[in-house]
Parts: C-alpha cells; sequence; structure tokens
C-alpha cells in the first residue's frame, strides 16, 4: 500500500509540474501576443499621424 501511494505522490508531482510548465508557456505567449499588439496598434497610430514614417 506505501509503494503505491508513493507512486501516486510521484505521479501527482510529475503532473503538477507539467501544469505550471504548461501555465508558464502559455503566460510567455500571451506576454508576447499582447506585445505585438501593443506594436501594431502604435505603429498604426504612428502612421495615421505621418504616414510619410519609413515604417508604414
Amino acid at each position: 500500500m506505501a509503494v503505491a501511494a508513493a507512486l501516486v505522490a510521484g505521479c501527482v508531482s510529475e503532473n503538477s509540474a507539467a501544469l505550471e510548465r504548461a501555465q508558464r508557456q502559455n503566460l510567455t505567449s500571451e506576454t508576447a501576443l499582447n506585445a505585438q499588439i501593443m506594436y501594431d496598434r502604435g505603429r498604426e497610430q504612428r502612421c495615421s499621424r505621418d504616414p510619410s514614417r519609413w515604417e508604414c
């Protein structure tokens, strides 16, 4: 019985670590997407003010 409990505890620990890794990766992806959206909005605003900019 103790062996089974130890195996289950190890499995839960591994699943918990995998879940934490997935959450960190998701947060990283979400942060990158938000940064890209902010950059695009800023560029759009700059181009609407001055269409002759190099980035327009």
